[in-house]
């Protein structure tokens, strides 16, 4: 039995094996692949509405940033019946956003003839897991070759105005990608951040955050 090959750049090797891994851990995704958890301080009451003011992250290695973050989360707070005001004194609620990336190293076996075969593996360096692998011809020397993958997360934090020593609720998204340009998954992390405001999801949520998704419209200043 025969296996058809394809003429695939190795720069398009990266891109595929993420597509992949997506595809094995969440199923046909169409847009970008969030991992959004909630959670709830136990007996704490998280109001629906009130002035919140928006806290950027104070020492940030890039302030440009987290003031793209606070900002896009005053609008998306604004949606959910808040009122951003400018100053913790004035406010009922605060809220934290605290942006940051880390690197990891991604081992990706590629064919070493110029065609491409069916068999991709695709390793989480360090744990040595396989994530995907497709099969197929496997007749063919694969040469290992090391990439980068940036991790981007962002976590928001919901205080009482009057009591900063707990948080009455905590968001966090988490997403993955090839560019270390944070604006790539910004609106994508914001809006899955924000997405379980008040509520305690008890587990991480996958999510496949489209471009048609009303949040990620609103903060690219298209109507929903």
């Amino acid at each position: 039995m025969s296996v058809r090959s394809l003429q695939i750049p190795r720069r398009q090797i990266l891109a595929l094996s993420l597509a992949v891994a997506a595809l094995a851990l969440g199923g046909c995704a169409t847009g970008t692949p969030v991992r959004a958890s909630g959670y709830v301080s136990p007996g704490a009451s998280v109001p629906g509405s009130g002035r919140v003011h928006i806290e950027a992250q104070a020492d940030a290695p890039n302030p440009l940033v987290t003031d793209l973050v606070r900002d896009k989360a005053a609008q998306l707070m604004t949606v959910r019946g808040y009122q951003p005001v400018p100053d913790a004194a004035g406010a009922d609620l605060v809220l934290e956003t605290l942006y940051a990336m880390s690197a990891r190293s991604v081992l990706i076996s590629r064919p070493s003839a110029t065609t491409f075969s069916p068999v991709q593996q695709v390793v989480v360096t360090g744990s040595g897991d396989t994530v995907a692998v497709m099969s197929g011809n496997d007749a063919v020397t694969y040469i290992p070759e090391t990439y980068t993958v940036y991790d981007a997360k962002l976590t928001v934090r919901l205080y009482a105005a009057a009591d900063r020593t707990r948080a009455l609720w905590v968001g966090e998204a988490t997403a993955e990608g090839s560019e270390p340009d944070a604006r790539q998954t910004l609106d994508e992390l914001v809006a899955s951040a924000l997405k379980y405001l008040g509520q305690d999801t008890g587990r991480s949520k996958e999510l496949d955050v489209r471009r048609d998704d009303p949040d990620v419209r609103r903060l690219r200043g298209q109507a929903p």
